[in-house]
């Protein structure tokens, strides 16, 4: 489980980015994905001009692949920027609801204090490893990010964030409704 520890809520609010003290090997693992992205990238746009003329097949197969790259970079850099959801609720009813929408959807409760709810939820074969879906509130709004921990590459989360956000939004639409 990825270890999200210390987070700072009014600076992570007024950075829009989740702020929190991580370990050593998080910081490595990033700095190990930019480079392995970053030059997977690289290699394949050389391959791929540099064959280009004798088999342009493999320049149109790599252009894929290289988006797909450029994409899962873009996700590492912005995981931890932070989804704002505008609302006027009190702070007990942020969290209410939060709380509600995370027994909906069978997540784990892993840290629920008066600013800031983490909801869990297993994924893979072993069940060992977890997203972590972190919810701040202020007055004015709920924040919202996802952090993916995995085996060996954190790799970041690349579609279970938009997902999430959204069925978030439902729910809280299905909520203003009773109202």
């Amino acid at each position: 489980m990825k270890h999200i520890t210390k987070i700072d809520v009014l600076q992570s609010i007024n950075s829009k980015k989740l702020i929190f003290k991580e370990k050593g090997f998080d910081k490595f693992d990033t700095i190990f994905q930019y480079v392995y992205f970053s030059g997977a990238i690289l290699l394949l746009l050389y391959i791929s001009i540099n064959e280009r003329h004798s088999n342009s097949d493999l320049f149109f197969i790599s252009i894929p692949f290289v988006v797909f790259l450029a994409f899962v970079i873009y996700r590492k850099v912005t995981e931890k920027n932070l989804i704002e959801i505008p609302n006027h609720f009190e702070m007990t009813k942020k969290r209410e609801i939060v709380l509600d929408f995370g027994i909906k959807n069978s997540f784990e409760v892993y840290k629920n204090s008066k600013d800031c709810i983490i909801l869990l939820e297993s994924h893979g074969f072993t069940g060992k490893h977890h997203k972590s879906y972190v919810f701040l509130f202020d007055q004015n709004a709920f924040y919202f990010t996802t952090l993916k921990d995995n085996f060996r590459a954190n790799i970041p989360s690349l579609i279970s964030y938009i997902t999430v956000k959204n069925s978030f939004k439902k729910y809280l639409s299905q909520y203003f409704a009773f109202l």
